[in-house]
């Protein structure tokens, strides 16, 4: 039985810990655990926590803004040259084509992904109410999703 409150508890700590900004001071006190044992959980695992947390801050729209502030920076590298200078190195050309074939491949990708999502949604609301329709309308959702992946795909 302790086993089971202790994996229960390790079980919300690690909830906490990935989905709020909480200390882990704040975590032990929430979960009724010591300092000490919140601080092994968090270090567990070659720090799975850490990584996991981390992950879930780092969005699309992040990614995608760093990459175009790499590029801006890039670009007043590239105005700051003398006159008669101002023109990117093969290097740097590579570098731009390369940050932009990753920013149109992930927006390419999180699109498709959203349309898939949205679809799966309403197939699962019609089934509830519906399972004919939710039928019909999977057909015309599945030709839908393979005609957008062509597009997406060039």
């Amino acid at each position: 039985m302790k086993k089971r409150i202790s994996a229960e508890k390790r079980h919300r700590a690690r909830e906490l810990y990935v989905d709020t900004d909480l200390s882990q001071g704040e975590i032990a006190g929430i979960v009724g655990v010591s300092p000490k044992t919140m601080s092994n959980w968090v270090n567990d695992d070659n720090q799975a926590w850490k990584r996991t947390k981390s992950a879930k801050s780092i969005t699309k729209d992040k990614v995608i803004a760093s990459w175009y502030r790499q590029l801006d920076e890039l670009n007043k590298s590239i105005a700051n040259r003398e006159v008669d200078k101002r023109y990117p190195t093969p290097a740097e050309t590579d570098q731009m084509v390369k940050i932009a074939a990753s920013i149109d491949k992930l927006e390419r990708s999180y699109n498709f992904a959203m349309y898939h999502q949205a679809i799966d949604e309403l197939t699962d609301f019609l089934t509830m109410r519906d399972q004919q329709a939710a039928a019909i309308v999977s057909k015309y959702a599945l030709d839908f999703l393979k005609a957008k992946s062509r597009k997406l795909n060039g």
